[in-house]
């Protein structure tokens, strides 16, 4: 499967990109972090078409929402209406949106990376 993740361009979610990756990869799927792996696309008109294809080319979209973010939520809801599947991760002490909830087939809440870990291979 693919994968395409989704966070926001905060330092802890950041530092969890490769973590999450190896976890996608260790499981034999492929992913794709739009915010670590798109490079500098200056042009807004470009960058999202270029998300949006990526969410379309993705099997699952695994979202880091943490907190808020307008860019996580406008993927969450391009992914839904493409009918993708959506697992949303957050870290047990933040908050994120009750419509980010609502569109999640699994809404994970994790405390540390090993459970985080735990809980994104329970949910594959």
């Amino acid at each position: 499967m693919k994968f395409f993740i989704g966070i926001k361009y905060k330092k802890e979610s950041m530092d969890l990109i490769p973590q999450i990756k190896d976890i996608i990869k260790s499981l034999g799927h492929e992913s794709y972090c739009f915010a670590t792996d798109a490079g500098n696309i200056e042009n807004e008109k470009e960058m999202m078409k270029m998300a949006f294809e990526k969410i379309e080319e993705s099997d699952v979209v695994l979202l880091e929402s943490s907190g808020f973010s307008f860019g996580v939520g406008i993927e969450a809801g391009y992914a839904f209406a493409k009918g993708k599947k959506i697992i949303t991760i957050v870290k047990d002490t933040e908050e994120t949106s009750n419509t980010l909830k609502g569109v999640s087939d699994h809404y994970v809440m994790y405390k540390n990376f090993e459970e985080l870990e735990e809980k994104i291979r329970a949910v594959l």
